[in-house]
């Protein structure tokens, strides 16, 4: 649903950190999670991921996706529709009769959509079922690899309450909620800005768990 934006950080051979953001950190804290493994088999084995960095936090897609279809978040909300039903439109030229047409075009909010096309095209029974299961917030409390969770508590995506507490997560992850940053801006300096304080608080984070 939303493009994912992964970089790629080799600080040395062993070790690699990752750097992403919105949905993307949900798939990467799932793995650092390691659910599925034993806790035997963690202990003995070096993972090839060594460092999931969270850049936006997006835990709870409920409350990022209602806040979406609020206020001045509604602009964006109906340009990304617009792109949203582009590529499905085009979906259905290949596959005919995969959801239902009138009822994606009509969808004016991102939990309309989700309802029609991209929950029950991704195996969920509509929006509300994919939402809670594919939302980051209930992994975090099982991560054991050294996560950071990064998040402006002036995210206008994603209301400060909605963010993870140091209660709900494990010992493995560090919460990092600046001031401002907007949703993954963090322009730093003298107009028009410079785009070098998320990268420099990325990598330090990665330099200290090497």
């Amino acid at each position: 649903m939303v493009n994912l934006h992964v970089r790629a950080v080799e600080l040395e051979c062993s070790t690699l950190g990752i750097a992403h953001r919105k949905l993307m950190n949900s798939m990467a804290q799932y793995r650092a999670a390691g659910p599925g493994s034993s806790s035997a088999e963690a202990s003995h084995q070096k993972p090839s991921v060594m460092t999931p960095n969270v850049v936006a936090e997006c835990g709870r897609l409920p409350s990022c996706g209602h806040q979406l279809a609020r206020g001045f978040n509604r602009v964006y909300t109906q340009h990304f529709l617009q792109t949203l039903k582009e590529c499905a439109a085009a979906k259905l030229l290949h596959f005919p009769g995969l959801f239902d047409e009138r009822c994606m075009r009509q969808a004016a909010t991102l939990f309309q959509f989700d309802d029609v096309v991209t929950g029950p095209q991704h195996g969920f029974a509509g929006a509300d079922d994919y939402w809670r299961r594919a939302s980051s917030k209930p992994w975090l409390n099982a991560i054991r690899l050294p996560t950071l969770v990064l998040n402006a508590l002036n995210d206008p995506f994603l209301p400060s309450h909605a963010l993870p507490s140091s209660d709900r997560v494990a010992a493995a992850v560090k919460l990092d909620y600046p001031r401002e940053g907007g949703h993954v801006g963090f322009v730093s300096g003298r107009l028009p800005g410079r785009l070098d304080w998320l990268s420099d608080r990325l990598l330090h984070f990665f330099q200290q768990v090497r």
